[in-house]
């Protein structure tokens, strides 16, 4: 009499069981993913009978993207529970002073030795998605469950990866809305012995060994336990087995079967077992992107060239060889914490020798100030659109930005990192768990934010190792 009311939505249970469905009604889901009024009826004629037949639409959705099974540093790095939004921890760094001798003689009195202490803090960040669907779409059978919560599935995992990837190559000098991943953590401050430039080749056991044994020496006293790496990386290191591949005839007997090939799941170092963790997202060998992403009115305009490129001397720290002598192509992308910009092809074309490096200057696009720009390089001698992700630089505080290549990263590289994977090294610091928190309603949509708080921590810097520029030569 006063039209439809909840009692007509027997499977919802009330506003608050939106998204609430039954196992059995999702089995019976049938029809579109959108509210509309789109139909698909050829027309009705005597004896047709298509208006009565039921769309064929399988209920199980099909992933063309990552799943949870991608989110490997994530989910194995140890967390805890952070209680403020700057967390401070105390680590001792010295028992005594090693060289001040202990010995003493009968009834001696012994030299005082002071234990070294520091103390080290931590920003929380914030990593939070708006999820949004109307209140039509909510009351539908969706073809793959209810709609408000497969957006919050969506919304989750779009989360989830984002600070995976952090855990990498979050970088707070980038943007300070990011916290610092292992990469940025790592050379800031470690060892030297603790970072290996491969330049362009591909790992070795005799590398993975060695590592090892930096790790383990005074002083850093450590023991490298899980090695994250590229899922390229670990079929090359597998590869170095092959040959050493045996089959017991005895087996074969009445099958005739060989299985080829050796997948090394763990590498045995001198200082004991290391856990192979390929993991898609330590890859950051990106290429170009085709277009710009985020809001237009939020993003970076395109910058423009306000020096062209040009090779001249480099310093101490230059790495472009002899075998690296040709030319060379660069793009540039801006950035900034709602997306990017397209790409800018920087001209000319240059020509580099041993020894020399490549400088050119940016001037910042229309609209919004980036926050950094992300350079693009090709190979030596490389085509058009082979350009490789190789550096991100802080734009600085002038409208113009000046761009040093010295062949530190390579296009086309990866890096590995060998982690001493327990407390006494690292953690994530999470402030509360994940959370769902509904918003203000002011249309006929639902609307809800998720959130993800905390931030990495790395205790014992030596305690890890990091090799980068790792090819496949």
């Amino acid at each position: 009499m006063y039209g439809v009311g909840w009692q007509d939505y027997g499977q919802f249970g009330g506003p608050d069981g939106l998204g609430g469905w039954s196992v059995g009604l999702q089995a019976d889901l049938a029809k579109a993913l959108q509210a509309g009024h789109n139909q698909n009826n050829p027309g009705a004629s005597p004896g047709v009978g298509f208006p009565m037949l039921v769309e064929s639409l399988e209920d199980t959705l099909r992933v063309l993207t990552y799943d949870a099974s991608d989110f490997v540093l994530w989910r194995n790095i140890p967390k805890l529970p952070a209680t403020n939004v700057i967390e401070e921890d105390n680590v001792i760094k010295a028992y005594g002073q090693d060289e001040v001798p202990a010995w003493i003689p009968e009834g001696g009195l012994p030299e005082e030795s002071d234990p070294t202490y520091d103390r080290q803090y931590t920003k929380m960040k914030y990593l939070g998605r708006r999820g949004r669907v109307t209140y039509q779409m909510a009351l539908v059978k969706a073809a793959h469950g209810p709609q408000v919560q497969r957006e919050t599935v969506n919304k989750t995992m779009d989360l989830l990866n984002q600070a995976d990837m952090g855990l990498y190559y979050g970088d707070e000098d980038l943007s300070p809305l990011q916290w610092n991943g292992f990469e940025k953590l790592i050379r800031s401050g470690s060892p030297a012995l603790n970072i290996k430039d491969l330049e362009g080749r591909s790992l070795t056991d005799k590398d993975l060994n060695d590592s090892c044994l930096v790790v383990r020496e005074p002083p850093n006293h450590g023991r490298i336990t899980d090695m994250y790496l590229t899922p390229t990386d670990h079929g090359r290191l597998s590869e170095l087995f092959f040959p050493k591949q045996r089959v017991n005839l005895e087996q074969l007997r009445g099958s005739n079967k060989v299985t080829a090939g050796t997948v090394v799941d763990d590498f045995m170092s001198a200082v004991g077992r290391v856990s192979f963790r390929p993991h898609i997202n330590i890859n950051n060998d990106r290429a170009v992107y085709a277009a710009a992403a985020g809001v237009p009115s939020k993003i970076p305009g395109v910058p423009s060239l306000s020096v062209g490129a040009a090779a001249s001397a480099g310093t101490a720290a230059n790495k472009f060889r002899t075998t690296d002598a040709g030319d060379y192509r660069y793009r540039v992308v801006a950035w900034n914490d709602y997306g990017h910009s397209t790409a800018l092809t920087v001209t000319p074309v240059v020509t580099v020798a041993a020894g020399q490096k490549v400088t050119f200057t940016l001037t910042a696009g229309a609209g919004p100030i980036p926050r950094y720009y992300e350079i693009f390089r090709s190979p030596k001698d490389g085509a058009a659109s082979s350009e490789r992700s190789i550096a991100r630089v802080p734009y600085g505080t002038g409208p113009t930005t000046v761009i040093t290549d010295e062949n530190a990263r390579r296009p086309g590289t990866r890096i590995a990192i060998m982690f001493q994977f327990n407390l006494q090294a690292i953690s994530f610091k999470q402030l509360g768990p994940m959370i769902r928190i509904p918003f203000g309603t002011n249309d006929f949509s639902i609307h809800w934010g998720q959130g993800l708080f905390g931030a990495p921590v790395l205790y014992a810097k030596g305690k890890i190792f990091m090799f980068e520029n790792i090819g496949d030569s």
